[in-house]
């Protein structure tokens, strides 16, 4: 004949296993600082850096919204290569990108004063 297992057993042993388990995960946290932020720039320069190698991040300022900024980006002395944006965290948007509406929306609304002089690759306005 099969054992029956009590539910009070199955519920003790599930417990345990959540409890080690989170044990486990926070142990993890504070060895490795895993779940630090990167900082902004960081994540801005690689956000442009997946979009096109050849960028240089040459101006950015915080938007409206917290971890949004809006900035200028392109290619060192070819002043036709370069780029504004929008850096979200999950998400670079571009003068290049093919939804401009969008683009506009998104300028309008995060830095609506940021985009009235595009800097040159030495940095100035």
């Amino acid at each position: 004949m099969a054992r029956r297992i009590s539910a009070n057993r199955i519920i003790t042993v599930l417990g345990a296993a959540v409890l080690v388990l989170g044990a486990v995960v926070l142990w993890r946290v504070a060895d490795t600082g895993s779940f630090a932020r990167e900082p902004l720039v960081e994540r801005v320069r690689g956000q442009l850096k997946a979009y096109d190698p050849a960028l240089s991040l040459f101006d950015m300022t915080d938007a409206q919204t917290p971890g949004v900024v809006c900035g200028h980006a392109g290619v060192p002395g070819r002043r036709e290569a370069t780029v504004t944006f929008v850096a979200r965290p999950t998400r670079l948007m571009t003068s290049a990108d093919p939804l401009s509406s969008e683009f506009r929306e998104q300028i309008a609304r995060e830095c609506p004063d940021y985009f009235v002089a595009v800097p040159d690759a030495r940095g100035g306005r």
